[in-house]
């Protein structure tokens, strides 16, 4: 797939090539250092997120680089394929629209929610895998190891990447194309994935299983997302009642026991 020349470019390449090498080496030192998706993360308090007893609860935030892993093995698992061009003859991916990055973004953070869509999807397809997988999840605690929440915003779940994709685009993982005018009205954000970057994410494999968990979450969440776009991916999040009910700014609520009862009423039936 090739990018029509009426696109604004905004290229971060970051570094000379020799300084871009070491700099990629050195990213991926630290990805040593990310102990897992729910490890060594910030903690904070947000008010209006409450627990059970009515007092407020801790919101996780994961660090810096643990975004910029997890965005990137979303980019790397959902990118359509790329032809390569003169322009750009090192990009093998390209990913569409911001809103579909924060679609899938909140499937990676929210585990009981992916496990609610395998059950949709389980329920659509009846493939036993589906339905093993969202158990798995819920057996494994994930809910409440891995979980970190999002804000709902006008158009759904929604939080800054600036941050993620700056570290991205500073060792060339990924470069960002904006249809528009920059700093005034943006329609389309266009994520593209280097060499460079799907390698980086081939590399997370043999940096062990926490490791592995980014790359094979985020396949999971590609496939079922397939080819939606990001208002369509929204539209079907919408459908969950704890997430289109929650107020403006507020934190979407976990829908953690509400699937582990769906699971058991499917069990029961079968």
């Amino acid at each position: 797939m090739r990018l029509g020349p009426s696109i604004c470019t905004i290229k971060c390449r970051g570094l000379s090539v020799s300084n871009a090498a070491h700099g990629r080496a050195h990213f991926r030192d630290m990805l040593a250092s990310v102990a897992g998706f729910g490890k060594g993360a910030l903690v904070v308090t947000i008010e209006g997120d409450t627990n059970a007893e009515g007092a407020h609860a801790p919101l996780r935030r994961a660090t810096r680089l643990q975004n910029a892993v997890r965005i990137l093995s979303i980019l790397n698992a959902a990118a359509e394929a790329f032809e390569p061009s003169l322009l750009e003859p090192d990009v093998v991916g390209v990913f569409r629209s911001e809103a579909r990055l924060q679609a899938l973004d909140f499937w990676m953070r929210n585990p009981d929610y992916l496990a609610n869509e395998l059950l949709n999807e389980f329920e659509r397809t009846r493939e036993e895998e589906l339905f093993q997988k969202a158990r798995q999840i819920l057996d494994s605690r994930e809910p409440d190891l891995r979980r970190f929440p999002m804000i709902r915003f006008r158009f759904g779940a929604f939080e800054p990447l600036d941050d993620a994709l700056s570290l991205l685009r500073s060792h060339d993982f990924i470069r960002i194309h904006r249809q528009g005018i920059p700093g005034q009205h943006v329609r389309e954000h266009t994520y593209l994935l280097t060499v460079a970057g799907r390698e980086a994410m081939r590399g997370l494999a043999t940096l062990g299983p926490e490791m592995q968990w980014y790359q094979q979450r985020s396949e999971l969440v590609a496939r079922i997302a397939g080819e939606a776009g990001g208002r369509a991916l929204k539209d079907r999040q919408y459908l969950q009642a704890e997430y289109a009910e929650t107020e403006l700014g507020a934190i979407i609520n976990s829908i953690t026991e509400k699937v582990r009862a769906r699971i058991a009423v499917m069990e029961a039936t079968v």
